[in-house]
């Protein structure tokens, strides 16, 4: 009756059925479940158009919990992907932060340090001995500095090369540290020339002791290139 026009079709779901597609829509049913509809064409074997409808009705509840489980697994995949993806840039976050650091911290110790012998350098010597003296200005007490280089060392590295000249540099600043105390420093200024910080001494005599002691280190021969060296320092206090 739909396709031969003595009935209009009430619904839009028939009118697109009968114009030849198929049409699918959840309603409900006389006892207030939700069903599927599903509506199809019919057609003659002879002839194109379709002469009806055929309404077919479905229980909706397994339907939409099929639905919803798959919903849910692939809402599920989609909070495992984004959780691994944050994981993932987290941790290149992380890697490329702990290496800039890293690199910082090593730029910041090529700057204050001696690559030759790992002692402060006059960058970081002269730091710390302003703020030494302002320390000692504020307790009214007495800071020392003395400045000291080897005799004799251009004489060394002309006769035995650079190489065990700088052998000898850093043998000798390890000597110069072990007979120091813990808040007293020594830096590499330059070539043979070091520095020591006393930051609080009791009177002057407690300096000549400390340049005593490193003099005396200097005596003990040093072995450089198959050779025990004797080398002397001279020492200027302030």
């Amino acid at each position: 009756d739909y396709a031969r026009g003595k009935r209009d079709p009430s619904t839009p779901e028939l009118a697109s059925t009968l114009a030849g597609q198929v049409v699918t829509k959840v309603g409900h049913d006389p006892n207030g479940g939700q069903v599927l509809q599903v509506f199809v064409p019919v057609r003659d074997p002879g002839g194109a158009a379709p002469i009806g409808v055929m309404e077919t009705w479905l229980p909706y509840e397994p339907i939409a919990a099929a639905i919803k489980e798959e919903s849910d697994k692939l809402l599920l995949l989609l909070v495992g992907g984004l959780a691994l993806t944050y994981l993932i840039i987290l941790g290149i976050v992380a890697g490329s932060s702990q290496r800039l650091r890293r690199q910082a911290a090593e730029q910041e110790q090529q700057a204050l340090c001696d690559p030759l012998t790992g002692l402060p350098n006059r960058t970081l010597f002269r730091d710390t001995v302003q703020r030494a003296i302002l320390a000692a200005r504020r307790k009214k007490r007495m800071a020392a500095v003395m400045i000291m280089d080897l005799d004799r060392f251009k004489e060394i590295n002309d006769t035995l090369g650079h190489h065990n000249g700088d052998l000898l540099l850093t043998r000798i600043s390890s000597r110069m540290q072990g007979v120091l105390r813990e808040d007293e420093s020594i830096a590499r200024l330059g070539g043979d020339e070091f520095g020591i910080l006393l930051p609080e001494v009791a009177d002057r005599q407690a300096v000549t002791n400390v340049a005593k002691r490193i003099l005396k280190v200097l005596e003990e021969p040093v072995v450089v290139g198959g050779l025990a060296l004797r080398v002397e320092g001279s020492i200027g206090i302030a």
